[in-house]
């Protein structure tokens, strides 16, 4: 194997460890989730959303669109998660769900 075809199997196994170590960082903070508020399930919903929508790849807006609506799900008013659950079912091509979050 030449020294191209190296590095780009050491990069893309460098990004699966990333990837996994973000996994395991989201999955620590939301262990607790159940005894918390529900605005402050809703605010940790959220947030965990807003670091995978930071992230821009397919994989990450799909789990911000499953975080906004896990916060959703504790607090139906909650008008960021509301609007970048739309945002982010835009991106995924969700454009009538997005519309539905955006009236």
């Amino acid at each position: 194997a030449n020294d191209a075809t190296l590095m780009k199997a050491s990069v893309q196994h460098s990004k699966q460890f990333v990837m996994t170590a973000d996994e395991e960082n989201t999955q620590n903070s939301l262990s607790g989730i159940g005894s918390l508020s529900p605005d402050a399930a809703a605010k940790t919903y959220r947030l965990e959303g807003d670091k995978a929508l930071t992230k821009g790849n397919k994989k990450s807006f799909e789990a911000a669109e499953n975080f906004y609506s896990k916060a959703l799900s504790y607090d139906t008013m909650d008008e960021v998660a509301l609007c970048n659950r739309s945002l982010v079912r835009c991106i995924l091509g969700m454009f009538k769900e997005s519309a539905v979050d955006a009236a």
